[in-house]
């Protein structure tokens, strides 16, 4: 059965499509066996006799959930459940549990699950998908798996993600060589071969662990070069998914009816949805700065031991390198700022095509929150260059450097070396300690910096870099210090 995510925002989300069955109690329950949607209600009355309604999981270990009306009793007496959670439950009356036993088939209901929202098989490689979240809660894509079964089958691509998606929102895979405007609103750009380098014949499913809970085509079938879909279809077409779907279908028959067909290269759609079951679709809550996209700020925040409180979350952010990259080779490790804050951007090889990181760059980020030795970071999925030579952010000038200061750039004026030896322009770079003549700071001297391989400083100078943060060991509270850039 497909899984539940967060079993009261689900039900709230379902409630408005419950459905009230009603079984009657005398010496038999009437009917005896029901299917019936999740967040619907189930009804019990007894007519006649002794009898009570018993699906405890200690009577029955298979049942997904326990319910029951208690000890048997005589009398007019009704019971109503509502099963939240999908699967098969099996219930009894104990008095006479020899042959009065019930079976309930609780289905997924609307809203409850992803589904595919919208395709575009657009010319050359302008072509993506779209997975939209009709539920109340944010669904990480971990466990899911998108197939393509081209030409019938003869072959396949699949694509997973631990990425998540927001309520009402949308998650966006393109290909390579798509349009600038699709790539800079995508979640994943993928390279040939991928699920997203489709035809018209070549079929799409959506896998929640090993239940199929959606199509695109019919899987196994080669339909020649499309399937027809209302006034179009697969083919050089862009499809959006009806407003009033609520959940994916298995059956391609009912699924072809279920969307509204546009023409060719068109993209006006793409990065929401609008649905029935949630208000407003797509873009991802507050502080919106593009598709799904939030400010960088609110991802920095620490708990008293400086541990990230968005450890290992998704997040999407806009925002313009104001560093170098210190990574200097394959991979990254550059900084960029939105206004709100800066994040570290770090990854041990490059994503795509985006290989050559300059300040100014403007992106579009998808990833993960990490941490390394205290520093927050973003881990990137995917890597949009937006636009380049874009303004960056101003200096700050700062007499201490502390969590507020990590990923932001700083200015330190004033500064001499306080142990001149430590100047070595040695390894992947070398720290040494400055000081204003009241506090001593650590400047990292990173290899890909110019002032590596330079003579040491004399005199005054001041500092112009990136505010970092190097501590072993939690809590994450020292071992703050600067990056020239």
């Amino acid at each position: 059965m497909k899984k539940i995510y967060s079993l009261f925002l689900t039900i709230l989300s379902v409630s408005a499509f419950a459905t009230s069955h009603n079984v009657s109690v005398t010496m038999s329950f009437t009917p005896s066996t029901l299917t019936i949607d999740q967040g619907d209600t189930v009804t019990w009355t007894q007519m006649s006799g002794t009898h009570n309604v018993n699906g405890s999981q200690s009577t029955f270990p298979g049942n997904p959930a326990s319910f029951g009306s208690g000890a048997a009793a005589g009398g007019t007496l009704t019971y109503s459940y509502v099963f939240s959670t999908p699967g098969t439950y099996t219930y009894q009356c104990d008095p006479h549990a020899s042959f009065m036993i019930g079976t309930i088939t609780v289905n997924s209901g609307p809203c409850s699950d992803l589904f595919f929202s919208e395709y575009a098989e657009g010319s050359s490689n302008h072509k993506y998908i779209e997975i939209y979240n009709p539920t109340s809660n944010a669904i990480s894509l971990n466990g899911y798996t998108v197939y393509l079964s081209g030409n019938g089958g003869s072959y396949t691509n699949t694509f997973t993600s631990n990425a998540s998606i927001a309520s009402g929102d949308v998650y966006i895979v393109c290909t390579n060589q798509a349009d600038p405007s699709i790539q800079s609103a995508a979640d994943t750009i993928l390279s040939y071969p991928s699920i997203v380098h489709f035809n018209g014949d070549d079929a799409l499913i959506l896998f929640d662990g090993t239940d199929t809970i959606d199509v695109l085509g019919t899987p196994g079938i080669d339909p020649g070069s499309s399937w027809t879909v209302g006034t179009g279809s697969t083919q050089n077409h862009t499809l959006v998914r009806k407003s009033t779907v609520t959940e994916g279908s298995t059956d391609w028959t009912v699924g072809s009816t279920e969307w509204d067909v546009y023409a060719q290269n068109t993209w006006t759609y793409i990065g929401s949805h609008s649905s029935s079951c949630t208000s407003g679709g797509g873009g991802g809550g507050g502080g919106t700065t593009g598709p799904g996209a939030t400010n960088i700020a609110p991802w920095k925040s620490v708990d008293a031991n400086g541990v990230a409180d968005s450890l290992n979350k998704s997040a999407t952010i806009h925002g313009t390198i104001f560093s170098i990259d210190f990574d200097g080779n394959a991979g990254y490790s550059f900084y960029v700022h939105d206004g709100t804050g800066g994040i570290n951007i770090y990854k041990s090889s490059d994503v795509g095509s985006y290989t050559a990181p300059q300040k100014g760059d403007s992106l579009r980020i998808v990833g993960q929150i990490a941490q390394y030795n205290g520093l927050i970071e973003l881990v990137p999925d995917s890597v949009i260059l937006l636009a380049q030579s874009a303004n960056t952010v101003s200096e700050t000038i700062v007499t201490t450097i502390g969590e507020s200061e990590e990923s932001e750039l700083i200015r330190l004026n004033n500064m001499t070396l306080a142990t001149p030896s430590q100047w070595s322009n040695s390894g992947s770079g070398f720290n040494v300690d400055i000081t204003d003549g009241n506090s001593t700071f650590t400047m990292r001297v990173d290899a890909d910096c110019n002032l590596f391989g330079t003579n040491p400083p004399t005199g005054l100078f001041d500092v112009v870099g990136v505010g970092s943060q190097f501590d072993f060991s939690n809590p994450y509270t020292s071992g703050y210090q600067v990056f020239p850039r």
